[in-house]
Formats: structure tokens, sequence, C-alpha cells
């Protein structure tokens, strides 16, 4: 296994080993210096198989579609692919040297722009870059290649042009429009359609359009996109891109929307198709000049006046009153309830025993709890963009068990469904911590929730004491510590279980 440090060399001192520039699923690239014969030195990328890779068992095979791969990519010549000077041998394992291109790729830029400026890059830029990375996808879509992994961080812009790049061609393989082949199912979820998800399966340049317009949708809303088997499977819709953003054009956020369509015969069939729906009007004319100024120099956000902005079709009630401050961050709000949460218990849950008890099946969106006598309730949820305004309201449902304590005590438990959630905080957010990244998508199975904070009877019916200092029945209980909450769940999951299996 070859895993190469700074200083290290290859060819007999031809190059010499930098640092790391990334690593993916199969490779693994690398900053190196290159020693020309008239005594002059370059910076190239050399990118090889990963130590992962290296021990599989199937090694070989990887290698060979490797080397088949970059063959290929050797002779392909266009201004926003990264260029492959050469393929050679080292130790038995084979290695490409690529241009080096200086430059942060787009998931950064777009990260330290939202960090500098504290808004998202404008309109016209990001469909400069969209319009030359498409060019590219056409480019080997007519020489039979698919990328299938088409993300900002596989975007490079170079440092004084801000040109856009195409790189990490590790699972590019062979296609023929609608033709069904056998390709590994790896994906970068957000941005892979649901025909990746499948070893095999009919591709097609609509593959590549998906994860462009993916591309396009996350660097106009910053927003994580929901994964597409998650929205097959549990039948949520995308959200338009201009939910997030009000100040999209319609044009742009109609033509998002139709390249990422769920179902590949709904999308645009090749990537010049959707090119056209993205960067043509009705006049025929281009939308953006090829070369524009970068938003760095016009960085000041467009505030539109209040009585401009989007306003929600539903009045809010007045039995609701919402209040914010554009001081008022997440972030506080996620400190003020760190703090708030260390009084008292707010919620618990009881996961084991529902393990086997209710279902996880991913096609269940109404979940149901057959076995226990249940009540339903309904409440309302509210979506807010940005400026904390409602943009979106929704009546809900949910199912709720009353469990017994004991001595006429109750505690109402919600069943919460199995389901995915987006865990961590984006990178650009203002006072982010390290350990909040990066973000990423959790399963979890089904548990029940406590639908109001414990109380005080709660607590004394469960553990036999009360620690709180301002007693009150039905208040919530405090001053107790995390280990007197995980006991206090404990107990609650084995009264819980107790009735499970005498009821069964």
């Amino acid at each position: 296994m070859r895993h190469w440090q700074s200083g290290d060399t290859l060819q007999e001192g031809k190059y010499t080993i930098e640092k790391i520039l990334g690593s993916g699923g199969f490779g693994i690239t690398y900053k190196a210096t290159k020693h020309l014969r008239n005594g002059n030195k370059k910076f190239v990328a050399i990118k090889t198989l990963n130590p992962n890779m290296q021990i599989r068992q199937d090694f070989f095979k990887h290698q060979e579609d490797f080397l088949q791969e970059a063959w290929k990519l050797k002779a392909f010549s266009h201004p926003h692919i990264v260029k492959v000077n050469d393929i050679f041998l080292e130790e038995e394992l084979r290695y490409l040297e690529m241009e080096y291109i200086e430059g942060d790729n787009l998931g950064e830029y777009l990260k330290n722009y939202c960090c500098q400026y504290q808004r998202k890059i404008l309109e016209e830029e990001a469909l400069t870059y969209i319009k030359q990375i498409g060019e590219a996808l056409i480019y080997l879509h007519q020489r039979g290649i698919l990328h299938r992994d088409v993300k900002p961080q596989n975007i490079m812009l170079r440092k004084n042009t801000k040109e856009a790049v195409l790189i990490d061609f590790g699972t590019a393989r062979e296609f023929i429009q609608n033709e069904t082949r056998t390709h590994t199912n790896f994906k970068t979820e957000g941005y892979a359609p649901i025909e990746q998800y499948e070893i095999k399966r009919k591709r097609g340049g609509y593959t590549d359009v998906h994860a462009l317009a993916a591309t396009l949708y996350f660097m106009l809303t910053m927003k994580m996109i929901i994964p597409a088997d998650y929205r097959r499977d549990q039948g949520i819709p995308l959200k338009p891109p201009k939910t997030y953003n009000p100040e999209i054009s319609d044009h742009t956020n109609d033509a998002i929307m139709k390249g990422m369509e769920l179902y590949p015969e709904n999308r645009p069939q090749t990537m010049a198709e959707w090119l056209e729906l993205l960067l043509l009007k009705e006049t025929n004319s281009i939308l953006i000049p090829r070369n524009i100024p970068i938003s760095s120099a016009n960085p000041t956000p467009k505030i539109k006046p209040k009585s401009q902005r989007n306003k929600p079709t539903n009045p809010i009630p007045k039995k609701l009153t919402l209040t914010y401050s554009t001081n008022f961050t997440r972030r506080k709000f996620l400190e003020w309830g760190a703090w708030a949460g260390g009084a008292f218990i707010t919620t618990f849950f009881i996961g084991n025993v529902l393990k086997n008890k209710f279902s996880d099946s991913s096609n269940i969106i109404t979940p149901s709890i057959p076995e226990f006598s249940s009540e339903t309730f309904n409440f309302e949820t509210v979506e807010v963009n940005d400026r904390g305004e409602i943009i979106n309201r929704e009546n809900k449902s949910a199912q709720y068990i009353r469990e017994n304590l004991g001595n006429g005590v109750t505690m109402d438990l919600v069943y919460i469904p199995s389901g995915r959630f987006l865990m961590g905080s984006p990178e650009y957010e203002k006072g982010r911590w390290e350990a909040e990244g990066p973000q990423h998508w959790v399963e979890i199975k089904s548990f029940l929730m406590g639908k109001y904070p414990v109380t005080q009877a709660q607590w004394v019916a469960v553990m036999g004491y009360n620690p709180s200092r301002h007693k009150g029945t039905n208040n919530p209980v405090e001053n107790v510590s995390w280990d007197n909450c995980v006991e206090f769940c404990k107990k609650v999951s084995e009264i819980f279980q107790k009735r499970v299996s005498t009821t069964i």
C-alpha cells in the first residue's frame, strides 16, 4: 500500500510530493513539484487510487478501469476540463500527472464568499460557471463519457481568471444514450439522480444534467439538497430554489427544477438542451456574456424594501405572535437552547423497544400504532426564509400514546417515524465551531418523544423523589444532571417495555 508523505519522490526524483490536495471514494490527489530537464520546476497534480482501494481484493480491476479512463482523458483538450499530461507506473501503481490549478474549488469559494459578505453569490456569476462546466460536459458526452460526480467540490476556479474547470474523473464511465449499462452505484447524495442509486440502469446525458442543476441549486441557495431516493421513497417534492432565495429569476428557478426532475424521462435529455433552457431567452439571445465581473467587485447585498418583499399567502393568526430580531441568529438560538436545556428535561426517547414494534419501512409516510390505544393531535408548522418571513404553512397531525406512570400520573409520548435529517451547520455560518461539521445526512429509527417538558409529578412517579428547587406538581423538573436524565429515560422505557410484553 502506498500513501505518500511530503518530501517523498517518484520516478527517480522526477516528482517531489508536497501535500495531499484531496481524497475521494476511489482516488487521492497530491500536489507535487516536477523537476524539468532544463533545471526549472513547476507544480503538478498527481492522482492514483487511494489506500483503501489499494487493499481491496478487486484492486487490479479498479486499476485497469483507472488506466483506461486515464488514457481517454489524456486525449481530451478543453479549457474547462483539467488537462492530463502523463500516465506512469511506480511500484505496480498507476499515476496520472495533471495540471495543477491554483485556486479554490467552488465549494470553498462559496463558503468563503458567504462568510466574508454574508450573502450568496449573484445569479449572473453562478450562471457563468454553470455555462462553462456545461460546455465541458457536452464535450465529454459527445465522446461517450459521463462524469457522474458533478458537484461544487469537483469544480475548480482558476485564481486569476475565475474560469471554472471540471476535475475528478474517478467515477466517470462510458455510456451510450439510453442504453442499459452496469455501473458502480457510487454517488454524492443530493447531487446524484435517482438512476445512480441502481447498478444496472439506463444512462444518458440527463444523469449529469441533474447533478449540474443541483450544483446551481446549491450555489444560489446554500441549502443542502434532499437525496433523490428520499424524495422518491417518502414522496417529498423538491422545493423550488426561489423558496430560499427570492432574488432568483423565474427563468432560472424553472430551469433548475426541470433539470432536477426526479425521473430521467422528465428532464432535458441532453446537456445542450438544458443549457439552452437555462441560458436562452425567448428572443434566443444569450442571457449572460461569457465573461462578467466577479461578485466580489460588488459585494453589497441588495435588500428589497419591506413593501416589495414576498408576503405569505395566509395571514398570521392573531393567537400566534412571531417576533424576531436581525441580531437573534440561529447561532444565538442554539446557544440559548443549550443553556435552557440544563435547567429541565424537555424530551426523551424510547428507541430499542420501537425497533421491533413499529415498521421502519421507508415507504410509510403516516405512522400507525396498532398495538396500543392512540390518539391524534393537530398542529401547524411554518417555514421562514433568511429574513425570518413566513414563506410556507402546513397543517400536520401526529399520533401519541398516553403512558400510565403510576399513581394517576400520565405522560404523552409522540410517535416519531423513521427518517433522515441533516446534521451539522453549514461551513459559511458565522460563529460556527469546527466540531459542527461537515454537514451530512443521518438516518434514524422510529422512537417516542415526550410531548411536553417532564413535570415534577412525572419525575416523582418514576424516580421517587423531587430534586426541584421551585416546587410545583405541574412545573417542569429542574436541578437534575445528565446522568439523572439518562436514568429517568431508562426507567420510563422499562415501564413501556413491560406494558408491551403484557399486551402481546
